[in-house]
Formats: structure tokens, sequence, C-alpha cells
């Protein structure tokens, strides 16, 4: 918490995080907990609700393919990071449906006006700063959703954020926690180190005669191989079938004709508000004041006065005040809500106010602006609109007489693909070899359906073509193992060199431990770490005064010395080993003077920063306690077998 508020003061600073981080858990996927599942192959029962395996590996490849992203060339995969990442995936999936389960009892819900308001507004489904159906759809596909499945699981995560901003806007702090704060975050220290290097004693390093093999006897699973295969598939999807679907003119002006409303530009208003808000759960006292403040603004358009003026005096709506009161985009009469749909009704004319409309935020006033009339696009504007539609509506019924050719013919010929690939018209496709546990990042291969597919027994033992596979995208994929590689050990040889590296590091490491542990109680025992490190041939830096983020010094050496409880001595007050993963070396800390923040030095600015990083985190913090409350509260089952 200290070091966010820190890094926070440093630059701008704002707590918008609530519900960017409910859309990405969104995006994640987790579908299972609002549909349920069998109780079959599930990893676990959460209040009744299960969670398959399959919602369970989405998540953990998931969760997997964003950490290469990540880390990039630095990611190394090893069995116990696996293992944590498939834990925080199963303790997300949990939480999750512990925390919405909470959120409806406690009476929350969510309109579809506002999951609709919500998606609307996402830039990922815009075109040139215009929600557009079709784009919502593509990308929703791309990530083998439905968008009934995804607009599911944003309404979930909505909902969960209601609760979580409950906690954190809610929050404050004391001044005297708030300074606290500042003394703490702000404090610099001052402290000098020296740097042991693991390659002091490597070249002295001579490994026993048969420790290399002994070791490769004993960890056979590091050399394994993994088991692989490549598929050969068929794919029938609407877009293959929309390409060879060519209409002439007079067809597609026909289907114009026949849809002209699809081709119709809505009418389209320019509006300006004028917002009051009613504070929750208002005295009458509040209401009248409210009602009154309202009263005088109409009174003052009345006599004249000029909309824009009192808008930005008056109005609460923080993104239009400063605007004249100018809502941003247009809008059409099917995005208002019904009280303001009602008003707009009223305004035949631009430059026309509407009377005071009372809405779920408050008392509303609008003033039309402009106008776009309803129009009819012409044949030639929208021509290649009306193509793909056509080609879509055709497609799609070929879709589905010949998805069901597909699944019939493949099953009755389970041994191969070339009868159906003939008779349908479908290449047979290829892929190259891969495992259970890297998923491509692109292609068939990145959905995780397709490789579970791949090494299910009736597929993978029986050699059988697997059932069709629907990809969320009006495609279907039947496939079929084209070759097998079982996972196997590497020979010694080929891994000896490796394995004899690895040994000579790890006595090395083992060596410099116990050497600058030695060096340790040296400095401990009285002599100053100048004296230790000069008598050692090590050179000692000097760190003046400086924040716990410092970027020139290795972020290991500032976690352990500002983790170090000062002393009431001036010199040594606090000694430390502090292993440095990075760089390969130990680092010998000592801590040799500290200062707190100034409090008084500190601009009204910053404070003002300080305080609200602090309230937001005791926010946070409580709300954490809560979902912990909720965790050991829920009747939580997890099944016996193996998550993987």
């Amino acid at each position: 918490m200290l070091q966010s508020i820190r890094d926070k003061s440093q630059g701008w600073f704002a707590w918008i995080v609530v519900g960017a981080v409910c859309v990405t858990f969104a995006l994640w996927g987790v579908h299972s907990y609002l549909y349920g599942s069998s109780a079959k192959d599930m990893v676990a029962k959460v209040n009744g609700v299960n969670i398959s395996r399959q919602d369970f590996l989405n998540l953990y490849n998931k969760l997997k393919r964003q950490q290469q992203m990540n880390l990039a060339a630095n990611y190394v995969p090893t069995k116990q990071s696996s293992e944590q990442l498939k834990k925080a995936a199963l303790h997300s999936l949990v939480s999750s449906i512990v925390l919405n389960q909470a959120a409806s009892s406690d009476g929350f819900s969510i309109s579809s006006m506002l999951v609709s308001a919500t998606l609307a507004k996402m830039p990922i489904f815009q075109v040139n700063g215009v929600f557009l159906p079709q784009r919502f759809q593509e990308v929703v596909s791309g990530m083998l959703y439905t968008m009934e499945t995804f607009s599911a699981q944003l309404r979930s995560s909505i909902l969960g954020d209601q609760i979580k901003s409950g906690f954190v806007e809610t929050a404050f702090a004391l001044p005297c926690e708030v300074n606290q704060a500042v003394r703490l975050i702000n404090q610099k220290r001052k402290f000098a180190y020296f740097i042991v290097s693991v390659n002091r004693f490597l070249s002295k390093i001579t490994l026993p005669l048969n420790a290399a093999r002994d070791y490769y006897k004993q960890h056979q699973d590091e050399f394994k191989t993994s088991e692989k295969v490549n598929l050969e598939y068929l794919q029938l999807s609407v877009n293959q079938l929309m390409k060879k679907i060519r209409p002439t003119d007079q067809e597609l002006k026909q289907f114009y004709q026949n849809n002209l409303f699809s081709y119709t530009q809505t009418k389209q208003l320019k509006l300006a508000v004028i917002l009051i808000t009613v504070p929750q759960k208002a005295t009458k006292k509040q209401l009248n004041i409210v009602k009154g403040k309202i009263k005088n603004i109409e009174t003052k358009l009345k006599q004249g006065k000029n909309f824009g003026e009192l808008a930005k005096q008056y109005s609460d709506d923080v993104q239009t005040a400063n605007q004249d009161g100018v809502i941003p985009s247009w809008v059409t009469v099917a995005q208002l809500n019904a009280p303001l749909r009602q008003g707009v009704a009223q305004l035949s004319r631009v430059g026309d106010v509407s009377r005071v409309i009372q809405t779920a935020r408050g008392y509303e006033i609008i003033k039309l602006l402009n106008v776009k009339p309803q129009k009819v696009l012409s044949f030639s504007a929208v021509k290649h609109k009306v193509l793909l539609a056509y080609q879509q509506k055709k497609a799609e019924a070929q879709f589905s007489n010949l998805n069901d050719q597909l699944a019939n013919m493949t099953y009755e010929n389970p041994n191969s693909l070339k009868k159906a690939s003939k008779t349908l018209g479908l290449p047979i496709q290829t892929t190259g070899l891969f495992s259970r546990e890297n998923l491509a990042p692109k292609g068939i291969l990145k959905n995780p359906q397709i490789v579970t597919a791949a090494f299910s027994d009736d597929v993978l033992v029986g050699n059988n073509n697997s059932d069709p596979i629907n990809l969320g995208d009006n495609s279907v994929i039947v496939l079929r193992i084209k070759q097998h590689k079982k996972a196997s050990v590497k020979i010694f040889n080929i891994v000896k060199t490796k394995i004899e590296n690895k040994l000579r590091q790890q006595m090395s490491t083992k060596k410099v431990e116990d050497f600058s542990n030695q060096l340790l109680k040296t400095i401990n025992a009285g002599k100053s770490i100048e004296s230790v490190a000069k008598q050692n041939g090590l050179s000692t830096h000097i760190a003046n005064y400086v924040l716990n983020h410092a970027k020139r010094i290795d972020p290991a050496i500032l976690d352990a010395v500002f983790k170090l409880s000062p002393s009431a001595k001036k010199t040594s007050m606090g000694n430390v080993i502090v292993n440095l993963l990075t760089t390969k070396g130990f680092a010998l800390v000592s801590l040799l003077d500290v200062k707190d923040g100034n409090v008084q030095a500190l601009p009204s600015s910053k404070k003002r920063m300080f305080t609200e990083a602090t309230a937001n985190s005791f926010g946070i913090s409580d709300y954490q306690l809560y979902i912990d409350s909720l965790m050991q509260k829920a009747k939580i089952k997890y099944t016996n077998s193996k998550t993987t």
C-alpha cells in the first residue's frame, strides 16, 4: 500500500481502477458460474454452483499467455510457477462466484441499459468513436465467446464492482494517519553495501565423479520432453461460405428493398443538459433544497437566461457542465432513458427547452441544440454492406444444413476425414506439433477446446474423429490425430553439460552464500562494512538518503534495507545479506541513517493526494477483509482430481 501511494505521488494520481479491473476480469472468461455446469469433470463447487475443468483451463491458459507476454524472454515456466498460476486461476473463479452471489443476495442488480451503456463506451467495440454491433460481434467471437455470454460476464463484473465501490468510495483517513503515511512513504535512508558475485568460486569448483549422473537419475522430470501431437482437421465456417456466394445486382437491390429499415439512418439529437443530483437517502430538507434549486434554474430559463451559462454555474453533471451543458456525442431517442424520452418528445424545434424531468440521477432540464433527421441511405452508398448482409444470411442458412452433414459423416466414418472432405468440399488442413501446455498465440491452437479435444481419450487413444467443436464465431471444426509423439526422457549425454553447469553454479552459490554470511558476522561484530569489503577485494557503494524506489539500485537491496528497523545507534543501524537473483550474487548491506518524510514541507496538492490514497488503501483493505469473510462462510468443495 505504501509503495503504491509513493508511486502515485510522483506523477498523475487517479483511483479509477475498480471498473477497469472488473472489465479485464470479464475478458478472461468465467462462464460456468453464470450458467452452471454438470458435476462431471468439475474442479470445484461453490455454494451449489459447479466450476468445470474446461472453464478452469480456459482461465489458466489465458493467465499463462498473459504472463508470457509480460515477461517475454524472461519467461521460464517451472512446475512450481505453473502450480501457483493454477491456484490463482481457481481462486479467481471461486472468489468471483462468492462475491457475485453475495451482491445478488444483498439486493444489487444491473439493468440491461447499464450493460449496453458500458459496452457502448468500450473503445475496443468502437469504430471512429462510435459503437458498432458488427465490431462487437467480431471482437467477441475472436475471444471465443457468444455475445450473450460476454454480456452476461460483463453484467456479473459490474455487479461485483458495485460492492467494491461501496468500500473504496466511503473510506476515510484521519490526519494523524495521513501524516504517518507521509513520514513513512517519503522516508529516505542512507546505507552502504557491497556485492559478492556467485562466480567468485566458480572456477575452483570440482564436481564429484558421478554427480551429474546421480542428479539425472533423481530428477528425471526435468529432462522430459512433452507429449505432442499434430492434427488434421476440417473447418466449416460462415465466413468460408460467404466467399462463395456471388449475387447479381438485381438480387442485391431486391434484398436492399426488403430490408430497407436496416439502411435507414435513425434520427439523431444534439442535446445539452442541466442536472441537479439528489443525495442518496436524502432527507426531506435536502429534497426541498434540491427542488428549490431546480425551480430557480427553470425560472431563470423562462426569463431568458443563457442555458450554457446556467449549466456552468449550477449543473452537477461533471462531464458536461464546463461545456455549456452540451452532451459530447449525438444520441438517438432509443438511447435515452424513459423519463428523458418523454421529455425530449415535447421538443419540436431546435432551441426548445424541456420542462423539469425527474430521472434516476436527479432532476434534469434538456435543451435541443440540433437534429439529424431520419434518412434512408441510397443503395449505392450501402452496396458493400448490403452485399455482406446478403452473403451472411445465405451462408448462415447453408451453414446449418452443412453442419449437420459434417457431424453425421465424421461420426459414421470415425477413422477418416476424407469422405466428409470430398462430399462437402472442405480441404483437410493440418497443424504443427504442440503439447497440452503450450497454446499457440494465434490460429485454431489458441483455443483450449481444440487442445482438450486433441488429448481426449476418444481422439488420442481411440484414434477417432472428434465431435464438432463450436468455435463461437459461426465456425465448427472436426479434428483427428495425424501424428502422436509420446513424452520421453532425454538421454544423459544430451543434457550432461547442462547438468554439470547447473551443479557448479549451485555449489558456487552455496560457497558464496556461506562466505557472505561469514562477512556479515564480521560486520555485526563491529567492523565497518568498508574495511571488510577492502580486506576481501570488494568495492563498497554508498547510497546517500534515497527513497525506496530509487532506480539505480537493485530493488532487492532497496527492499531489504527499507525492511530494517532503525535502532538508537547512528552507525551500523542494521545489517543484512541479500540474495540478488537478477544479478546472481549476494549483497551485504549496512544501514547508516534514516530521515523521515517532512510533513510540513509537503505541498497541499500532494497532501490531498496522500489523503485520498491512504483512505483508498483502507477501503481496499476493508473490501479484501469482506471477501475473506465471504470465502470463510461459503460452502466450497474442491475435487480430489488434479486441476490439470
